[in-house]
């Protein structure tokens, strides 16, 4: 009897957290398989930027509930949430809905193709904006990924929380590193 209540409420965590990626406050569009293709493109990329595998986390009940209910709110479908009691940073995107996976974050990684500032930090927030996902999506520190989706008119309102955080200021050298085909053209011409 001693065991079997231990393993009774592991059995309930798992089955409430699980829950969450299903339903914490509407449902998520971005099923498992969706949102483990955008994990597997997005570790694609960052190992062209020497950054280590994402870890897909749907199940932090705060992250999990927090992205579900952003991304409502984002489709209309919802108020603002409160911000969780969690360092981590996040993205928005505009998705269309019949695309894969693979090919929106394919897109999104695209925004950087001309990223100039390799080695410092963005000059200011309009810069930091128009490389936000990108930067982001490669920001080498960043170790976990929880997304919540809600779908409207066509349109998928992603909304992604990294752990720990990226896009931070002062941070940019160590974390945005110059992509692997860069570095080998420039050993090349030597």
């Amino acid at each position: 009897m001693i065991f079997f209540f231990p393993i009774l409420f592991l059995l309930a965590s798992f089955s409430v957290d699980s829950s969450l990626q299903a339903n914490s406050t509407g449902y998520n569009a971005c099923d498992l398989n969706y949102q483990e293709s955008m994990v597997a493109e997005m570790n694609q990329k960052r190992w062209y930027h020497y950054a280590f595998d994402l870890l897909l986390n749907p199940y932090s009940y705060y992250l999990a509930e927090y992205t579900q209910q952003m991304a409502d709110y984002r489709a209309g479908k919802g108020y603002r949430p409160p911000r969780p009691p969690i360092d981590f940073s996040e993205f928005y995107a505009n998705l269309n809905v019949s695309s894969s996976a693979d090919l929106e974050v394919d897109e999104m990684y695209h925004t950087g193709d001309h990223y100039p500032y390799y080695g410092r930090d963005p000059p200011n927030s309009t810069e930091f904006q128009k490389y936000g996902i990108f930067t982001q999506m490669i920001w080498r520190a960043s170790q976990q990924v929880t997304f919540g989706c809600s779908d409207s008119g066509g349109i998928r309102y992603l909304v992604a929380a990294f752990v720990p955080p990226g896009n931070v200021r002062g941070q940019f050298a160590d974390n945005v590193l110059r992509p692997r085909h860069h570095d080998e053209a420039s050993e090349t011409e030597q």
